[in-house]
């Protein structure tokens, strides 16, 4: 279990490094949270992709071998321009999708790094991309985006899960045609 909250309080550092890096929100930012779980391409804030549109959650139940509930904004990490949408499987995980279109790449890297190490990969569809000691977070610059897949679990196969669904939202991450 320790494993596991540390895993979750590296979200909330990488989210913190981002709140830092945003400005308050403008009246033109404020949407309300899209469906959860919809699986459609709707904007979020600032026209970014909705994160519960990036992966179903029939993708995220057959990545992770367990039946996930459909995705949900996380409403303590999403702000005005980072949002965070989470899909669980009840006793196994959390795989969560964050994108922002703050200009965070660098300063997650770093800030990921110092607290566990960083190796650098490639994901198809980023221009850049990170994977953290033990595999469980992947962040990618897809341009204009920052966007961030963790998969918070004790599952040992965490690094191959956590890249099939980062490649997965890199591919639909990008900015609208």
């Amino acid at each position: 279990m320790r494993l596991s909250i540390r895993r979750a309080g590296a979200l909330l550092v990488v989210a913190a490094t981002l709140t830092a890096c945003s400005s308050p929100p403008t009246p033109d930012q404020q949407q309300p949270p899209a469906a959860a779980g919809s699986g459609s391409p709707a904007g979020a804030r600032n026209g970014a992709p909705d994160p519960c549109g990036l992966l179903t959650t029939a993708e995220v139940s057959a990545a992770t071998g367990h039946s996930a509930a459909d995705g949900a904004i996380n409403l303590t990490v999403s702000q005005a321009r980072i949002k965070a949408c989470d899909w669980t499987a009840a006793g196994t995980g959390t795989v969560q999708v964050l994108v922002s279109d703050v200009d965070a790449f660098a300063s997650s890297r770093e800030t990921a790094g110092q607290i566990y190490g960083v190796t650098s990969i490639t994901v198809p569809g980023a221009s850049d991309a990170y994977v953290v000691t033990g595999g469980f977070l992947i962040g990618m610059d897809v341009a204009p985006y920052f966007v961030q897949v963790s998969y918070v679990t004790v599952d040992p196969n965490v690094e191959a899960v956590t890249r099939d669904l980062a490649a997965r939202v890199a591919g639909r991450s990008g900015p609208p045609n």
